[in-house]
């Protein structure tokens, strides 16, 4: 996503800015994500007795 974002602009602050959410995403959000994953297939596949939500999707 932030690759093609980038190819679309020339400004230099938005530039940073995509640039800076990219690492962060990167090196915080995807490990985060990454460990929940991994936390809630080791629960059998739904964290703490959560049940799943028809419709607009996620967990409840």
């Amino acid at each position: 996503m932030y690759d093609r974002l980038l190819s679309t602009t020339r400004n230099p602050d938005i530039i940073t800015v995509l640039r800076n959410l990219q690492q962060a995403s990167k090196e915080r959000h995807l490990p985060a994500f990454q460990q929940c994953v991994s936390r809630v297939e080791g629960a059998g596949g739904m964290a703490h007795g959560a049940k799943h939500r028809r419709g607009r999707g996620g967990l409840t």
